[in-house]
């Protein structure tokens, strides 16, 4: 089937349904005033304040597809002539560029990024318009994933981010080197590193021009360079898209990171930092461990990171201060990002951030965002469109300015902007230090640094008397650093190092900067070798950080042996990465191959990470590590690239699973997957059921057995399943089966071969077809089909006389009519002519089903999940009909960016063709229209070229013109994430989205959250784990405690995936019966409490019917769940009460018998972490088959987690434990022979009789922890 997959949905990325006088929300102490729109603005991307506090805005029609004639972008100020708090005009300043993506003022110098173009234009003559024009660079790449980002920062330098288009490397247009080097592009011998600037007057300058089609290097980077340009060089790479990035009051980097398939991420860019795309040989994404690559910060999200800025501002409430705001133009929000220093690491607070603007109805896109001379929050708002729409032939795309005020801010000191630079004292220039403009931060440092040796000593002394800020005490200290002639200043750095006063390490690690910078820039080496020693054994992790980088950037080779021993003992995973990174930069292939001999652990891996980073060793070299190396992690990590090398042989098809891709469930519709079939009646004994794309290998058959399909011919695979009783198997008349068709449909029914004969009433209205399917009970089903229209459905009995002569019932098979091409295309005429008789029904069916238009493939309308194609979870909130049938009929009209086809040609003469998923040095995945992944080795490609149409299949010839109208019905009703239906508010629950613990529901489990957080998933079905189970057990701040679920390759290992799923209550021995191995299964029956949120406790039961492998019930239990907040975790109470019908119940004697949890692959002992149980044993050999109350399976890390799991003494007797190293633990009350413990157990529950079993897992953090406490509170609790 086609797909509308692979590709942006143009609606998407537009707003057309915004409302153009609602104004963003805010919390209740801010106010929103609209400065700004049209047609003063329009399309606003970037702005930056002047030293003045004038606001310059960048602004055009050059986004999203200009030709070379299009006109250019302009900057142009913002003028509130009057004071009344309001823009009434504006001055062009400067005009004639290309998409203007960053403005940044240095003095009388404004910096422009309009890629391909790194731009300076200058205003000589005082007249507000630009005079000069300097590009800087050029051919920087297109537009789409250009140049962003400007900050001038206190080592004097410009740094700036970069996408990863590449530029055209041609003569006339080469890049810089360093820009050459990100993209692994060379040039022609002779062409300079730095090709020297260009100056234009403004009468004669014109913008160098790039096809914005996407051409995409191998990475994304961020850079800096000198005033003028000079001495560029890369800082961190490893990005696809980073927009912008800001700096905080250490000067320490914040950014954004957009992709289109696993949403967005934030980072804090360091240098020799590589973040995972296109990575040599193993590329990463998301914030999850991974050695080869440098740690995200996090968190991901879905949307479109845009503008970012820190926050010092006097004018905003204290608790504001000293955090991040990021914008999200798709999720039209701004996010506040609170900083939380983990090791040597900002990370988010709590694990994510939290909405400060959300947009809503109003026409809030936000761009860019800065602090203005005022102290309040400005934030530039795009247009309704995606890219620039004329009418009349005049530009029409709207746009705003808002101001973000605090109502109880104190207006700002008298500002400093009506005095020269050089009439303004030393006190003056460091209080501009901390001024909200930029411009005048960089600008007052200069001057300083212009007067030298005269402000050295009174510098010093300020630094000395404690009354900076942090940002005052950063550039002071920045300031003398970039002295010459402050020759010492090595001394005082030195002193700083010295110092144990745990408030001076901020001073400590721009110390250690400072000594490297000025070992790079001015040769001064005085102290450098003892201040180096100094930071490298410090007890923080900021300052080994630091140093590890210093030596790093300042290429200390001496210092080699000083780095080995730190890398011996460094427990900072941030601190460990940067440090390989330094001694891979700092040793030679032959310094690095000896090192793999080290004694020390931690030094062979970084010798391999290193080696392996460059390719430095052979197939045979990795694999004598991985077998040879006594070190865990160190055969991890070679048996992982040999796993990457080894699948870079040829081209490698990933399917996606049919069930994965249907959302299948065994007993229920998938909201995954809607069924073609509604309102199903029979005659028969017992319920029958519709199973959404059920017809695979492996589902049930039948609602009374346990019979699974175990052959299905291609043209049924994922067709929906009607499981039947088979004890109908006699069943007889026409009418014996009723059911509604949704959409028209083909219906198969597959009745037994050896059926003496098929009933009439099949074989006179129904066709006979050549294929079979086959079930376990070792039957084979022949196949009668026939089409249907949208409506009733009848079907008749088995027989016709009520003698089946066979052992099965009937099965059904139903499908969407396959689509047809056709000759002539429907138009948005046809489809408008139709769209008052589209069906959202019929349209969630063309976009889900497997069989259906193949929409799903490759776009998700789960917010939590994404596909090949953009997310489309609330898709009706944020667009109209005519764009998305538009989008439908015409995909290529309008291509986001990373959307394009590309298209590679093989060595063997193979073409594929999809969208661009994932690229590393050694392969790069393709994600196809058919909605399955190609993998594809770099040494094997032959060609590869981006294609300037959608990699969205055309589907204006296969869709009739009513289907198309049936899609948009669905699409514009998506206004929440399909995945989130909200449970129906309780009284608790009501009183915040964020307070306590909150839950969404679906057909097969609770996602439930605390404190707006998520923290663990219930599953009551699921086709694989046929029991009730809690999976991806995670703590507040993010921190996963349960092995993830499914288990991630490469991460963790994958042994007892459905065995193992997160914490589970499970058997392997009940009335001979295996529970444990999902051989018999828990069925879920009901919910008999639903959840409710009681005295700040979630609560809710359910009931399970025990089966055997033959379908047969064995007895019924009763789930009771409780999960409440503790002050270092939560805690889940589970008290299961088993019934016994008609027949005894028999526990039986294993050691897989028992309340379980599986912790995260990190935590496991053969990694960091250790089991304790109640008796004060230790390990899991030690603790394994011995008594106690409790045990506890937890990192060693004081600043990670763990999970304990209790047992009731009110159960019946104590529990035993079976736990094993590699990460499981069980608290088994049955198991006694098999745990060594004495005779045979067996435990039983006489007919009519119960027995009830209650246990407690507590999820929690590592440090302070109270074991024997939370135990008690256990107890407490269960009482009560």
């Amino acid at each position: 089937m086609m797909a509308l997959a692979s590709s942006c949905c143009a609606a998407d990325f537009t707003d057309k349904s915004a409302d153009p006088s609602a104004m963003p929300e805010v919390p209740a102490e801010f106010e929103v005033q609209l400065f700004a729109g049209e047609p003063l603005v329009r399309q606003p991307c970037s702005m930056a304040f002047d030293a003045k506090g004038r606001l310059f805005v960048g602004m055009g029609p050059q986004y999203r597809s200009p030709k070379p004639e299009t006109p250019g972008d302009s900057v142009v100020m913002v003028l509130d002539t009057d004071g009344d708090g309001q823009a009434d005009s504006t001055k062009v300043f400067a005009t004639g560029f290309n998409a203007i993506q960053g403005l940044a003022w240095h003095g009388r110098d404004l910096w422009i990024a309009n890629a391909p173009d790194l731009t300076l234009v200058r205003d000589l003559d005082g007249d507000d318009q630009a005079d000069e024009y300097v590009r800087v660079y050029t051919d920087l790449g297109n537009l789409e994933h250009g140049l962003h980002g400007l900050n001038w920062a206190p080592d004097g330098k410009l740094y700036m981010s970069k996408g990863n288009s590449k530029g055209l490397n041609q003569p006339d247009r080469y890049a810089p080197k360093p820009f050459r080097d990100l993209w692994g592009v060379t040039a022609p011998a002779g062409v300079p590193d730095f090709p020297a600037p260009v100056t234009f007057d403004k009468g004669s300058y014109q913008h160098a021009y790039h096809h914005p089609s996407d051409d995409w290097g191998m990475d994304g980077g961020v850079l800096r360079c000198d005033d003028g340009g000079e001495n560029l060089e890369i800082v961190a790479r490893g990005f696809r898209n980073p927009w912008d990035i800001t700096m905080d009051s250490g000067f320490n980097w914040l950014g954004t990171d957009n992709d289109q398939s696993e949403g967005d991420r934030v980072f804090v860019p360091f240098f020799g930092g590589h973040f995972g795309w296109n990575h040599p040989w193993s590329s990463h994404w998301s914030p999850e461990t991974h050695a080869p690559t440098a740690p995200v910060s996090g968190p991901l999200f879905e949307g479109s990171g845009t503008g970012v800025i820190f926050c010092m501002s006097p004018q905003f409430p204290p608790e504001y201060r000293g955090t991040f705001l990021v914008n999200d133009w798709l999720a039209k929000k701004t996010y506040l990002w609170r900083p939380e220093w983990r090791g040597a690491l900002m990370r988010p607070e709590g694990g994510a951030f939290t909405p400060f603007i959300e947009g809503g109805s109003s026409l809030f896109r936000p761009t860019d965002l800065e602090f203005g001379p005022d102290g309040a929050l400005w934030v530039l708002g795009w247009s309704s469109g995606y890219g620039a729409e004329y009418k009349d032939g005049e530009l029409s795309n709207e746009g705003r300015i808002y101001r973000i005020v605090w109502k109880d801010a104190t207006p700002p000191e008298s500002s400093w902007a009506e005095k020269s630079l050089d009439a303004m004292n030393l006190d003056e220039l460091i209080r501009d230090f901390d001024s909200p403009l930029p411009v005048r931060r960089i600008d007052a440092q200069d001057e300083l640094v212009r007067r030298g040796t005269e402000v050295t000593r009174p510098i010093l002394d300020r630094l000395a008397d404690a009354s900076l800020t942090e940002n005052q005490e950063t550039w002071s200290i920045w300031t003398l650093g970039r002295m010459p002639e402050a020759t010492a200043l090595a001394g005082y750095l030195h002193e700083i190092l010295l110092s144990n006063d745990t408030e001076w390490v901020n001073r400590q690690v721009q110390a250690v900067r400072i000594l490297s910078y000025r070992a790079n820039r001015f040769q001064q080496t005085d102290r450098l070798l003892d201040g180096m020693r100094l930071a490298l054994g410090h007890t923080q992790p900021r300052v080994r950080f630091a140093a590890v980088q210093a030596i790093h950037e300042a290429e200390l080779k001496s210092h080699v042996p000083d780095l080995l021993g730190l890398l011996a003992q460094e427990s900072d995973e941030t601190v460990y990465y940067a440090g390989w990174q330094s001694l891979r930069t700092l040793s030679s292939q032959g310094d690095l191959r000896a090192l793999l001999t080290d004694p020390r652990g931690s030094v062979r891996r970084a010798a391999l990470l290193s080696l392996l980073e460059t390719h430095g060793l052979t197939l045979g070299e990795v694999r004598e590590v991985s077998r040879g190396d006594t070190d865990p992690e160190i055969q991890r990590i070679a048996k992982f690239w040999i796993k990457k090398i080894k699948g870079a042989t040829g081209p490698a098809i990933k399917g996606r699973s049919l069930r994965e891709a249907s959302g299948l469930k065994e007993v229920q519709a998938s909201i995954d997957s809607p069924a073609t079939l509604r309102n199903l009646k029979s005659r028969g004994s017992r319920p029958y059921k519709i199973v959404p794309g059920g017809f695979v290998e492996g589902n049930l058959t039948y609602v009374d057995r346990r019979f699974r399909l175990t052959s299905v011919p291609p043209a049924l695979v994922g067709s929906d399943l009607i499981q039947t009783a088979n004890s109908d198997e006699s069943s007889t008349g026409s009418d014996w089966l009723n059911v509604e068709a949704v959409v028209p449909v083909r219906v198969l029914v597959g009745i037994d071969e050896e059926q003496e004969a098929p009933p009439k009433w099949l074989t006179t209205q129904f066709e006979r077809e050549a294929f079979t399917a086959s079930i376990d009970e070792g039957a084979t089903l022949v196949f009668y089909s026939r089409t249907f229209d949208q409506g009733a459905v009848t079907l008749g009995g088995n027989t016709d006389n009520g003698d089946a002569g066979s052992m099965v019932n009937y099965i059904i098979a139903a499908t969407p009519i396959a689509l047809e091409q056709r000759d002539a295309k429907i138009t948005t005429e046809d489809v408008f002519a139709v769209s008052a008789q589209g069906s959202p029904l019929r349209g969630e069916i063309l976009f889900r089903h497997s069989q259906g238009a193949g929409c799903a493939k490759c776009h998700s309308v789960d917010e939590a999940k994404n596909g090949f194609g953009p997310n489309l979870s609330r898709i009706g909130s944020r667009s109209n009909a005519s764009h998305i049938v538009q989008s439908i009929v015409a995909p290529s009209q309008v291509i986001t960016e990373g959307f394009n086809q590309q298209t590679v040609v093989t060595e063997e003469g193979e073409t594929f063709s999809g969208v661009l998923l994932e690229e590393s040095g050694l392969s790069l995945s393709l994600g196809q229209s058919n909605g399955e992944q190609v993998d594809i080795p770099k040494s094997m490609i032959e060609e590869r070229k981006s294609n300037p149409v959608s990699a969205m299949p055309d589907l204006a010839d296969t869709l009739t013109a009513l289907q198309v109208a049936d899609l948009t019905a669905f699409l514009l009703s998506l206004k929440e994430p399909a995945s989130k239906k909200p449970a129906e508010a309780k009284p608790e629950n009501a009183k915040s989205g964020k307070a306590g613990f909150t839950f969404e529901r679906d057909d097969r489990q609770l996602q439930i959250s605390l404190e707006g957080k998520a923290i663990v998933e219930f599953v009551f079905r699921d086709d694989k784990t046929l029991r009730p189970y809690f999976s991806n057990a995670r703590l507040l701040n993010g921190l996963k405690v349960t092995r993830n679920h499914p288990p991630v390759e490469g991460v963790d290992e994958l042994d007892h995936a459905a065995l193992h799923p997160g914490i589970w209550l499970a058997f392997g021995d009940i009335n001979g019966h295996d529970f444990w191995r999902n051989k018999a299964s828990m069925e879920h029956v009901r919910f008999v409490l639903e959840p409710t949120v009681e005295k700040g406790q979630l609560r809710f039961s359910t009931e399970c019917r025990l089966e055997s492998s033959a379908g047969q019930p064995i007895c019924t239990l009763i789930n009771k769940y409780t999960l409440a907040s503790r002050p270092r975790g939560w805690m889940l109470i589970w008290s299961a009460e088993f019934r016994a019908g008609e027949t005894p119940v028999i526990f039986g004697d294993q050691e897989e018998m028992g309340f379980g949890a599986r912790v995260a692959t990190s935590f496991t002992e053969k990694n960091d972490g250790l089991i304790r149980s109640s008796t004060g044993k230790q390990t899991a050999k030690s603790t394994w088959g011995q008594p106690a109350r409790w045990c506890d399976y937890s990192s060693l890390d004081a600043r990670s987690g763990g999970i304990m799991l209790m047992a009731s003494p009110e159960n019946f007797r104590e529990s035993w434990w079976h736990n094993r190293n590699y990460g499981a633990f069980v608290s088994n009350p049955f198991g006694r022979q098999a745990m060594k413990q004495g005779d045979v157990s067996r435990v039983v529950i006489q007919p009519g009789e119960s027995l009830q079993l209650t246990f407690g897992a507590l999820i929690h953090e590592q440090e302070n922890f109270n074991a024997a406490g939370e135990y008690e509170s256990f107890l407490k609790m269960v009482r009560e």
